[in-house]
């Protein structure tokens, strides 16, 4: 997937970091360029394990939950409010439980990058405000699923699963990709 977003040439990645810093630069405020930037940081970071990326983006995308349009606001920005926070809360809880799943279990570190895992699971949670939410059950899957807890997971992933393809008849089915 990261080899088609850049192709196979690494210097497409470098003009696409270069341009979605230009946009970021340019309106340094906007929640969009922000995660844009900060999700190409974090494929670069898959590709070439450079914890310099891995930090960038991730720091981009905590800068960007103090930006006007991703702060808790009444109105009728209310709504591009919720979906920046809820987009930035779901990158970075990404980062953190794919950055646990690759530490042995019993580390200190894996320990670490859990607990953020888990504060930004929380912060899902206050966005959707119900724990029976699909979503959040998937994030809680995940969650089991980088602490070891293989059963449990797979129960949660499979009652999200669930919920999310159940449809109306006649109606197409929902699917999350990370499910």
């Amino acid at each position: 997937a990261v080899v088609q977003l850049y192709g196979k040439d690494s210097k497409n990645a470098e003009k696409a970091i270069a341009a979605a810093e230009k946009a970021k630069q340019l309106d340094s405020n906007n929640v969009s360029y922000a995660l844009t930037l900060a999700d190409l940081y974090y494929k670069r970071y898959s590709i070439s394990k450079d914890e310099n990326d891995f930090r960038k983006g991730v720091d981009i995308a905590i800068e960007a939950l103090s930006f006007p349009d991703s702060l808790d606001v009444k109105g009728p920005r209310a709504r591009i409010s919720f979906i920046n926070r809820y987009s930035l809360h779901t990158f970075l809880a990404n980062c953190f439980i794919e950055k646990a799943v690759a530490l042995t279990s019993g580390d200190a570190e894996k320990a670490k990058w859990l607990q953020k895992a888990e504060q930004e699971i929380h912060e899902l949670n206050q966005l959707l405000g119900s724990a029976e939410n699909p979503y959040l059950i998937m994030w809680r899957g995940r969650l089991l699923l980088a602490e070891g807890k293989l059963s449990e997971a797979v129960v949660q992933m499979n009652v999200a699963y669930d919920a999310l393809t159940a449809g109306v008849a006649g109606e197409q089915p929902q699917v999350d990709m990370q499910l």
